[in-house]
């Protein structure tokens, strides 16, 4: 950034080549892009931080565990994550086609259920799920939706 220069370099697009998020209006949806399919999962595996950056994971098992990354994997996954606030959250959907996984947690991140089975996605359901950083190399995963 120069002197005497203010705002972001390059600019922020202003509407005429491109829409910035929210644009203004809260009846304007903010739309993702899958660039990558869903990473799948038929037996007992363990999340790698490239599969959980596709957003969603498909899962056509029958009855098998699916655990996140450690938490030191998290972090290195979202940068310089020791400097990311306490409550940073990255949001993940888990589709199960057949059979039910259960979503646990790696080594420093833990699982908060909030009723039985609510770290299940039963045959034929999605669930969504988020991690929430709470301080350096540790997270908490959620049931969200």
């Amino acid at each position: 950034m120069s002197v005497g220069t203010f705002g972001p370099t390059p600019a922020l697009p202003d509407g005429t080549s491109g829409v910035q998020v929210g644009y203004g209006s809260g009846s304007i949806p903010v739309m993702g892009v899958q660039t990558v399919p869903p990473a799948t999962f038929t037996t007992t595996s363990t999340i790698t931080t490239t599969q959980l950056l596709t957003g969603l994971l498909s899962y056509t098992g029958s009855g098998h565990t699916l655990t996140t990354p450690t938490g030191t994997q998290l972090d290195t996954l979202f940068g310089n994550a020791q400097s990311l606030l306490i409550g940073s959250s990255f949001d993940f959907g888990v589709n199960a086609t057949t059979g039910t996984a259960t979503l646990a947690g790696g080594t420093g991140v833990t699982t908060n259920a909030s009723g039985a089975g609510s770290m299940l996605v039963t045959d034929a359901t999605s669930a969504t799920f988020r991690l929430v950083k709470t301080g350096t190399a540790t997270w908490n995963l959620y049931r969200v939706g």
